[in-house]
């Protein structure tokens, strides 16, 4: 067995904050994942997962936009202490208020497993659009990654 080791959170908070950046993976195990993040201050796609992801909120709060089955949008206020499940195949979208960190908690996916993103055309300007190709796929190793290569194409 490996010798367990707690994570500072604090500490990476920090760390992720002094190098300019809004993301880090904390562990990627056999069958788990969980990466902190600060998200974006624009965010305008919906995700979909294949498993069910859990958030714990950190600081700040988290306005976590999803679409109910009829396409509908509400919103999930998350604030620092909470934590909430996003079901699989749930469209969501999270938004962050300043100073705001989550952590989230998923089963790394299968072999074959696709993760989705929609956009929503009427927020998003045209430039950013002027590539896109809709119905595009990619694996999602790394969906923060992955993600502005397919809008580039």
């Amino acid at each position: 067995m490996q010798k367990l080791i707690p994570i500072d959170l604090k500490g990476v908070i920090d760390d992720v904050k002094a190098e300019g950046k809004g993301r880090r993976v904390l562990w990627q195990d056999s069958e788990s994942i969980a990466f902190l993040s600060s998200g974006r201050k624009e965010r305008w796609d919906f995700h979909i997962d294949p498993a069910d992801e859990v958030t714990l909120q950190l600081t700040g709060v988290q306005h976590l936009v999803y679409r109910t089955p009829d396409g509908k949008e509400q919103t999930a206020d998350i604030k620092a202490g909470q934590i909430l499940l996003c079901p699989a195949g749930v469209p969501h979208s999270p938004r962050l208020e300043e100073n705001s960190w989550f952590i989230v908690f998923e089963r790394k996916r299968r072999a074959g497993e696709i993760d989705y993103f929609q956009m929503v055309l009427q927020q998003v300007r045209r430039e950013s659009l002027r590539n896109f190709r809709r119905g595009r796929r990619l694996p999602c190793r790394s969906c923060g990654a992955g993600l502005p290569k397919v809008l580039q194409r």
